[in-house]
């Protein structure tokens, strides 16, 4: 967890120092892209404290309270995480209509917004550098949803810098144009955040809803299972369940009444040991059944 640990700390600086930047020249032009990076900002320090938190509680393993581990935990911030996000999405789409329905249709100082890109850009490519590097050690979906959230702001804001100034260097002292732009700069960001978080709640969902597992890697397991064909009997039923960021799968599994004891914990001990070099996270349990037939 060293790495969640340090990505999270890295986002509560980054949108820090993003949100001060926000606020003040939010303050001088009133733009709903700066109102989207302000609520942004504010939403990604809240979830960057709720992961230390879970991050605090997940190193000290299972107990009296999660008696299975944490691993739900880590998929339920992350879903948390997301649906902050979305919610932030919202309300700056909400405060950019009503802008429009209730405003002059004028932007003044519109350069403040490139320069607030930029120092957002900076600040996301950092945290998305140490999440990248810490997801090679770990797999925990908390740093996922981190990296995922960072890889968008800074293609986001990169893009979004290199456009604006653009846009404003054809037509640097038209406010009506610079008011236009930057509703439809907000609303970009609304349209792109809004498909990566409600796919991230959408998979934490299934995750913490003990979903089979997919069936690419139902036919894994079949595979591993019918290399030891010869061994038993048959099988009764496949039951597959996702559990946080692990999974469960258990076999029932039919033998002959003759089989010696030592032959059924063998072959448990090689399906086991085949299954953990096609998944390193995982538990895989044979539920034996006597053949009265």
């Amino acid at each position: 967890m060293k790495y969640t640990r340090l990505t999270a700390n890295a986002a509560i600086l980054g949108n820090l120092i993003t949100l001060m930047v926000s606020v003040f020249y939010f303050y001088y032009t009133n733009s709903a892209a700066l109102l989207y990076s302000v609520f942004i900002s504010i939403s990604g320090i809240i979830c960057s404290i709720l992961t230390i938190l879970v991050i605090r509680q997940k190193l000290k393993g299972s107990n009296s309270k999660f008696s299975y581990g944490t691993n739900r935990l880590e998929n339920f911030n992350a879903m948390v995480i997301a649906f902050v996000m979305l919610i932030s999405v919202v309300i700056a789409v909400a405060s950019a209509i009503g802008s429009i329905i209730n405003g002059e249709h004028q932007l003044k100082n519109f350069v403040t917004i490139p320069f607030t890109l930029l120092v957002a850009f900076s600040t996301q490519l950092v945290i998305y550098l140490i999440s990248k590097k810490g997801l090679k050690f770990d797999n925990s979906p908390i740093l996922m949803i981190l990296s995922k959230d960072a890889k968008v702001g800074t293609i986001r804001n990169f893009f979004s810098f290199i456009l604006v100034i653009i846009l404003w260097l054809l037509s640097v002292k038209n406010e009506n144009y610079h008011f236009c732009l930057d509703k439809v700069l907000a609303f970009s960001f609304a349209v792109f955040g809004s498909y990566i978080y409600v796919s991230q709640i959408y998979k934490d969902f299934k995750s913490l809803s003990d979903y089979p597992l997919d069936e690419k890697e139902q036919l894994c397991i079949l595979n591993i299972l019918s290399k030891h064909f010869s061994e038993y009997k048959n099988i009764r039923n496949i039951f597959t369940a996702t559990k946080g960021n692990d999974f469960v799968v258990e076999v029932e599994m039919i033998f002959a009444m003759d089989t010696p004891l030592k032959q059924v914990i063998k072959l448990q001990e090689d399906m086991a040991s085949d299954f953990k070099e096609q998944y390193k996270t995982g538990q895989f349990k044979l539920i034996l059944i006597e053949d009265k037939i």
